[in-house]
């Protein structure tokens, strides 16, 4: 149901982070803790393959599959959207994202004015303006699927 789908999204949404050394998915299984460190092995650095069109692309694909597979299409896309969640709002951070690996060159989403610097205090007011913002969603959320 709801649930599960807004669990792979939150999963989804950290996917892009395998390849980052303080990944909370690295940490949390011994399998993605390999691929995490066979990814830093060939070479891919955080904010690269796994942060780019492509990948995002890959992952929707894949997630849809699977999910068509196993009968839950929904499932497939509450992943992929989580996924690609993740590469949109790192576009308007000040670092940016490798939109169209592996040709070099980062895309940001904003101006450099409006870009905010990953763990800063501009990150944490945006995420509690957005949670704040979705509060009067909930109940409608739950009353239609809950």
């Amino acid at each position: 149901g709801p649930f599960l789908c807004l669990g792979l999204a939150m999963v989804g949404s950290l996917a892009p982070d395998i390849d980052a050394e303080a990944s909370v998915l690295r940490g949390s299984s011994r399998i993605l803790g390999l691929v995490s460190t066979t990814l830093r092995g060939v070479g891919l650095t955080h904010r690269g393959l796994t942060h780019s069109g492509l990948a995002a692309l890959m992952v929707m694909l894949l997630s849809l599959a699977a999910g068509g597979w196993l009968g839950g299409l929904d499932l497939g896309l509450a992943f992929g959207l989580g996924y690609a969640g993740h590469i949109i709002a790192d576009a308007a951070t000040v670092r940016g994202v490798p939109l169209l690996w592996p040709r070099p060159g980062r895309f940001h989403l904003l101006p450099r004015s409006l870009r905010v610097r990953t763990g800063g205090t501009a990150e944490n007011v945006v995420l509690i303006g957005l949670c704040l913002g979705l509060l009067p969603i909930i109940p409608l959320w739950l009353a239609k699927f809950g």
